[in-house]
């Protein structure tokens, strides 16, 4: 589990930015992460990630609590464009992204394979991606590909 926590954020005037906005499940408030204080940032909101293997202990079921067995580990290459990506991203946001590795403590963003099912546990094609936003419970922030 990721040791990064939840504060609460204000409702602002633009659209384009409340709808980045998630109230979580503890407030009508919207949240996003604190930064982790274990690798601070000086004037940035540091946000870890790291990558879900075959071998990754969850501690979360999917939708129908059924235990999530990730398929597959990703290329070098796939972790290398991931990484551009959150790079990119921190050229637009306040944020800094640190990779650390998924083990005993793991990113507040993971990102793995899994064959992603509805909520009542059916394959639907074309799902090709999902994820949990910000919250208290162990699956928020993760994303998995189908």
């Amino acid at each position: 589990m990721s040791m990064q926590s939840l504060v609460d954020v204000q409702w602002g005037e633009a659209l384009h930015e409340n709808a980045l906005l998630n109230t979580g499940l503890r407030s009508d408030l919207p949240v996003r992460w604190s930064s982790d204080e274990q690798y601070e940032t000086e004037g940035k909101t540091t946000i870890t990630f790291s990558f879900i293997g075959k071998t990754s202990i969850l501690g979360y079921g999917d939708d129908v609590n059924e235990i999530i067995k990730p398929t597959h580990d990703f290329t070098l290459k796939q972790k290398n464009d991931i990484r551009k990506i959150f790079d990119n991203l921190e050229s637009y946001v306040n944020v800094k992204f640190k990779e650390v590795t998924d083990s005993e403590t793991v990113g507040t963003i993971r990102i793995g394979f899994n064959t992603i099912t509805d909520e009542q546990g059916n394959f639907r094609p074309g799902i090709y991606a999902t994820a949990d936003p910000p919250s208290t419970e162990a699956r928020a922030g993760d994303i998995w590909f189908n």
